[in-house]
């Protein structure tokens, strides 16, 4: 796929966005300058940012690809799945020989399980439902969304984002922590951050269509 520049230009706006984010949250905890309080405040915004990102670029790809369910969420995997899983076994061995020094995450058996497998779990740490690697959870949400595409690819070939979007936009408004066997995933299925993806699928379409 032809990349598109100004898409590489956002992701790179996006990641810095983030990384002030983090860098002030962790080492300039009184915001003594303007900068600094709207990084700690609206520096999160470039993970929306990405899910965005990650709509339009999955219309685009998708529709100038012919995947089957099976090959693209293989591929998809593949391009997550080796850098994640090397950075949380490093977090693990980080915090087993610095301990003192890793204070905003934790891991037991059971969390790491879950961690590697993008699932949702509550740290062991006390800081509520993230995995180990702590900016990983954003891939959980990633993975959800590859996962819903691969479901629609199989079944709705024809239309594949429009049933997409339309099953999406209709998670968070259904009560999941009542049905035993999903209430875990309540985190990802409740959360209108799903919507993002979906307001990148509709640039993106635009785009297609010449109209933007």
């Amino acid at each position: 796929m032809k990349q598109i520049i100004s898409i590489q230009i956002l992701r790179g706006i996006a990641a810095w966005f983030v990384v002030f984010h983090h860098y002030i949250q962790l080492l300039h905890l009184e915001h003594n300058s303007g900068l600094a309080y709207f990084f700690a405040k609206k520096g999160a915004f470039g993970v929306n940012i990405f899910f965005i990102i990650s709509g339009f670029i999955m219309y685009i790809t998708l529709t100038n690809k012919n995947y089957s369910a099976k090959d693209f969420i293989i591929h998809r995997i593949i391009r997550i799945l080796p850098a994640y899983w090397f950075y949380t076994f490093l977090t693990v061995l980080f915090c087993y020989y610095f301990p003192q020094e890793i204070l905003n995450t934790s891991y037991n058996i059971k969390s790491l399980f879950l961690s590697l497998l993008f699932l949702p779990s509550v740290n062991p740490s006390g800081i509520g439902v993230f995995p180990l690697l702590t900016v990983g959870w954003t891939l959980n949400f990633e993975l959800f969304f590859y996962l819903m595409l691969s479901i629609c690819i199989l079944f709705f070939k024809k239309n594949i984002f429009i049933t997409c979007s339309i099953i999406m936009l209709a998670l968070p408004l259904i009560k999941f922590s009542t049905i035993p066997l999903l209430w875990r995933y309540t985190h990802i299925l409740n959360n209108f951050i799903i919507y993002e993806f979906i307001f990148g699928i509709m640039i993106a379409s635009l785009y297609k269509k010449k109209n933007i």
